[in-house]
């Protein structure tokens, strides 16, 4: 990138143009940043005494109790202000918000450890280390408010909409690769109803996993527990398993080992998720 200063006394304002032979990334970080207004400094106390300190010196803030702290490489402080008004004095490039209550200095984390229920580990360079969720890393200056209930929507379309297509594809195999050529309308309306109330609660009972205060075992266990009771009642009144003893351990011996390939699926997806975010720290540090 070149870089040409002019100095013209009849300017009356700084004047900026970027010129380039594509709107690429390079220029949009170029404009990011250009727009940014920097506060110079800032101020915290300690018992009587005024703390100042730049940007760059912050290694998080965080909320306690009902005051706002700074952690510093020279110490803790207390802030006056706000934590989301010194969310906006903060470069956007280097800080992300983490929660609702941190506000972290990207320079200054050191990696992340996840767990399969979304919850994230940061620890930091100086040793310390905070508990985060998944959502607030992976975007900045993300609310929570109202996550929640649309992630349970959006899943719930998605699960009604998978049960729906098995049911297709499962109809398709039917007449094409048996030896049927109609289907009865009442066992279709069962089975395709079966399809969609299963797809639906598999899909929303995966927000379980992201009620951080409870532990990875209280949430598989809990998760479990729902999905199978939910999938054997259903199945027994759709047709899907005989209603007996012998059907029951046979529906749970298939059920079981789908249910375990899932999960172990879903906890490496995460571990990959967490690499990637400790790669790019790595990048960021280089």
């Amino acid at each position: 990138m070149k870089i040409q200063v002019e100095i013209d006394e009849e300017v009356q304002a700084i004047e900026v143009l970027i010129r380039n032979h594509e709107w690429n990334e390079e220029v949009q970080e170029l404009m990011e940043r250009l727009k940014e207004r920097k506060r110079p400094y800032f101020v915290g106390r300690k018992e009587d005494m005024q703390h100042v300190f730049r940007a760059e010196e912050i290694i998080c803030l965080f909320t306690e109790q009902d005051s706002i702290m700074v952690r510093t490489k020279q110490g803790t402080f207390e802030m006056k202000e706000r934590l989301y008004e010194l969310e906006k004095d903060l470069p956007g490039n280097q800080f992300v918000r983490l929660s609702k209550s941190v506000i972290a200095n990207l320079n200054e984390l050191s990696r992340f450890e996840a767990s399969f229920n979304g919850t994230l580990c940061v620890y930091f360079k100086s040793g310390e280390k905070e508990y985060v969720s998944r959502h607030y890393v992976q975007s900045i200056s993300m609310e929570k408010e109202g996550i929640m209930m649309k992630t349970l929507l959006f899943r719930s379309f998605v699960g009604i909409c998978f049960g729906a297509l098995v049911m297709v594809l499962t109809c398709f195999g039917v007449i094409g690769f048996g030896d049927v050529t109609s289907l009865d309308s009442g066992i279709f309306v069962k089975n395709a109803i079966g399809c969609l109330l299963c797809g639906w609660f598999f899909s929303t009972a995966t927000i379980l996993f992201e009620i951080e205060k409870w532990s990875l075992l209280s949430q598989t266990i809990l998760h479990f527990l729902s999905v199978s009771i939910l999938y054997f009642l259903l199945s027994f009144f759709v047709g899907w398993i005989p209603f007996s003893l012998k059907g029951l351990v046979t529906g749970i011996g298939i059920f079981l080992p789908f249910y375990v390939i899932i999960w172990i699926v879903f906890y490496l997806y995460f571990r990959y998720q967490v690499k990637i975010l400790n790669d790019g720290l790595d990048k960021r540090g280089n």
